[in-house]
């Protein structure tokens, strides 16, 4: 809960500035956007992980079928990661000439994955 906890603080206190706006050379932009880019699937991942556990009944009479909101769940988050690599991907096939593609497709999939994170959490609240 602690972990939700954190991600929900981060994700809500963003800067402004581009986490990786110090550094210098294209390399560097990209080593930096991919070290982001883990850290905020990792946080998608515990955000998913901790939404399936609380799909469980909490009463007896309780009539949802849990199974089955956890596989359209399943379903959806397959599809979205899906979504979430075309789009991100027609951003760098339409930058292909350009030295920042790379950075754009990093700060799309960054940007798809910290609005996912914050879907599944808010699915929590709901």
């Amino acid at each position: 809960m602690i972990t939700l906890m954190l991600i929900s603080t981060f994700l809500s206190n963003s800067t402004p500035a581009h986490p990786c706006a110090n550094q210098r050379t294209t390399i560097e932009i990209n080593d930096c956007g991919a070290r982001i880019m883990k850290q905020k699937e990792s946080e998608l991942e515990a955000a998913y992980k901790a939404l399936l556990a609380r799909l469980v009944p909490v009463e007896p009479e309780d009539r949802v079928d849990y199974q089955a909101v956890k596989q359209k769940l399943d379903d959806a988050q397959r599809h979205w990661r899906m979504f979430r690599e075309h789009d991100c991907s027609a951003k760098y096939e339409l930058n292909i000439d350009g030295t920042i593609r790379n950075s754009l497709y990093l700060d799309c999939l960054i940007e798809h994955t910290e609005q996912r994170t914050r879907a599944l959490l808010k699915w929590m609240d709901d």
